[in-house]
């Protein structure tokens, strides 16, 4: 198992039991802390959307609108943007063929 082991189970092999608990609560805190930062930028973001203007268009629309124009002059981009937004985003597949079959005999027939 010694050749399997990542660099990080190596590293955190050579830490004492007080070490490890340490960086594990450093690297909690920092995490919520990303946590909480990405969350406050979603609801500043979300506020800004929900802006109206005196005609009463939120900007959530109005940037849906200027990505439709720009989709109208032929921007690829924001056709793909629309679509995919829109759930209609079209499957990605792969098909793996084999120009030859296999067989797989099981048992001992003779």
């Amino acid at each position: 198992m010694a050749e399997k082991e990542t660099n990080l189970m190596k590293w955190q092999a050579t830490l004492t039991p007080e070490q490890l608990r340490e960086v594990t609560v450093k690297a909690n805190k920092a995490s919520t802390e990303a946590k909480r930062k990405k969350k406050e930028l979603k609801n500043y973001i979300q506020a800004l959307l929900e802006i109206k203007d005196d005609e009463g268009v939120d900007n959530y629309t109005k940037l849906v609108m200027s990505l439709y124009n720009k989709a109208l002059e032929g921007d690829v981009q924001a056709f793909n943007s629309l679509r995919d937004t829109a759930g209609m985003k079209p499957k990605e597949e792969v098909e793996i063929s084999s120009p030859t079959q296999i067989h797989i005999k099981l048992g001992n027939d003779e």
